[in-house]
């Protein structure tokens, strides 16, 4: 393989100053490969999330155009890397520094938001369950707030209390893979997301397949994904210092942040420029949701293996 199924994301839930329900597409987790000890990888990449004219889907799922046109343009740079360990386990590892325009026109009461400044970072550990046909693995995760504490700034002034900014995101994940022949290989994972705050738990899910393509010396591998998250349990108690009380957005559209579910289908190409060493170029979209702006997104990361 080019590397193992490259890590693109940052799982499920990016919680910026804004609290994205969304974060980068869930390309790719590794499925139930877990690396060899002091084997891994290291990826540095650019990913940008907007959403197009405004669009949202409310507590239906309809599609409507937000009150004051309010739009959403996030750009990440994010590093990530994992390492195998002794005994089956593996650790990975995600940060990421974020440039957020939350965008409004001039008939609303409150201004566009500008955030610039480090975001969420994510600790897991895997451990492979199976080897063999269908190597399985079980994973832990955990969404850190630590790097918001340091130079992150909205509008121009300095972090210091945004209510549901600093709360954590805990993730148990299953992965089962298959390679079928030396080309085609598919992952699939299930998992449960439980989320500080306001915000409600989540089931989430993701399938995936790559293929190989027979053409420069094999060094091109084409992946799809689709993969989504669905909230359970109703959402927590919102304060009224939290910027996502639910309510009337525009007449006849319920909609309730803390409460979103999703479905995303990525597509991505991978490419060897040197031996260890893969650029990806991807593609995603929010295909369907409840309580969500619907977002377009495109990444690009440089990865190598050792």
């Amino acid at each position: 393989m080019l590397l193992k199924p490259i890590h693109v994301a940052l799982s499920n839930g990016v919680l910026t100053v804004v609290a994205v329900l969304m974060c980068t597409a869930p390309l790719f987790a590794g499925g139930g490969w877990v690396d060899p000890p002091w084997n891994g990888g290291a990826r540095f990449g650019y990913d940008r999330k907007y959403q197009a004219d405004a669009i949202r889907r409310d507590d239906n799922g309809i599609s409507y155009t937000s009150l004051y046109n309010l739009t959403h343009d996030y750009r990440f740079a994010f590093l990530s890397g994992d390492i195998g360990l002794p005994f089956g386990f593996e650790l990975d590892v995600i940060a990421t520094y974020l440039w957020a325009h939350e965008l409004v026109d001039s008939a609303s009461e409150d201004p566009s938001r500008i955030f610039k400044g480090f975001s969420d970072m994510y600790v897991g550990v895997k451990y492979q369950l199976l080897n063999g046909t269908f190597p399985t693995a079980i994973g832990i995760s955990a969404r850190l707030p630590l790097l918001y504490k340091s130079s992150s700034t909205l509008n121009g002034q300095l972090l210091t209390s945004i209510p549901g900014l600093f709360t954590h995101d805990y993730d148990l994940i299953a992965y089962c893979s298959h390679s079928f022949d030396a080309r085609w290989y598919a992952s699939a994972q299930t998992g449960f997301k439980l989320r500080e705050g306001a915000f409600a738990h989540q089931i989430t899910f993701a399938i995936e397949s790559g293929y190989r393509l027979p053409i420069l010396s094999d060094h091109v591998l084409v992946q799809a994904a689709l993969d989504g998250a669905f909230s359970v349990g109703g959402p927590g108690y919102a304060s009224s210092l939290d910027r996502f009380q639910p309510g009337e957005d525009t007449p006849g559209h319920y909609f309730n942040y803390n409460n979103a579910s999703y479905v995303r289908p990525t597509i991505a190409v991978n490419a060897e420029i040197i031996p260890h060493a893969v650029a990806t170029l991807g593609v995603s979209l929010i295909a369907w949701g409840i309580n969500v702006d619907v977002y377009r997104e495109f990444f690009v990361q440089a990865g190598y293996a050792f």
